[in-house]
C-alpha cells in the first residue's frame, strides 16, 4: 500500500494491485504533512508530523486524526 499527501487533496492511498487513488482525509486545517509513519504491527495505526510542529495520530487507517501530546 502506498500513502501520499497531496496539497489541496489531502491524504490518499493506493493498494499495490489497485487502480487509482482513494482519498482518506482532506481537512488538515491549514496543515500539511511532512512525515508519515505507519505501524507495521497494526495497519490501522499511523502517525504524521506537520509543518506547525504537531504530531497527529490515526487509529483507523488515516480517516480520522487527533493531536498527540496535548493535555
Amino acid at each position: 500500500m502506498i500513502h501520499a499527501f497531496i496539497l489541496g487533496e489531502g491524504l490518499v492511498r493506493r493498494h499495490q494491485d489497485g487502480d487509482g487513488w482513494e482519498q482518506l482525509h482532506h481537512d488538515f486545517d491549514q496543515r500539511f504533512l511532512l512525515y508519515y509513519a505507519a505501524d507495521p504491527a497494526n495497519a490501522d495505526r499511523a502517525f504524521t508530523a506537520t509543518q506547525l510542529g504537531g504530531i497527529l495520530a490515526s487509529e483507523d487507517g488515516g480517516r480520522n486524526w487527533h493531536q498527540v501530546g496535548t493535555d
